[in-house]
């Protein structure tokens, strides 16, 4: 069997990341959240940012980290990730300044009907 041990998605700790990476918020629905992203060579990459009510919707709005061209603000070309189809889990490194409960990890071109972001 030729498939590796360990398929690599992204590492930002090489020198050059595979993917340009970029976030999106929402100020694009009239909200105020906001956040950065950006990558310390050899060390990691830092996302950072304010999740806001929106207050047109009294609700929480949204602060994302992506890459690659999807969705209908997407700017750049598409990503380039690997065939993940033979693993069986995902491995991710993160760490936080705060006490926060979960992360949401979303890849794939397929979308719940009538919605226009990737479900995977």
């Amino acid at each position: 069997d030729d498939t590796p041990d360990v398929i690599t998605l992204e590492d930002f700790s090489l020198p050059r990341t595979i993917n340009k990476w970029q976030t999106m918020d929402d100020p694009v629905m009239g909200g105020k959240s906001h956040s950065t992203f950006s990558i310390e060579r050899g060390v990691g990459a830092l996302f950072e940012g304010q999740c806001e009510i929106v207050p047109k919707l009294g609700t929480p709005g949204f602060i994302t980290a992506s890459t690659g061209k999807s969705g209908r603000f997407a700017k750049g070309i598409p990503a380039a990730f690997p065939d993940i189809s033979t693993c069986d889990r995902i491995l991710i490194e993160t760490k936080s300044w705060t006490d926060y409960g979960g992360y949401y990890l979303s890849f794939g071109t397929d979308r719940a009907e009538g919605m226009r972001h990737g479900r995977g």
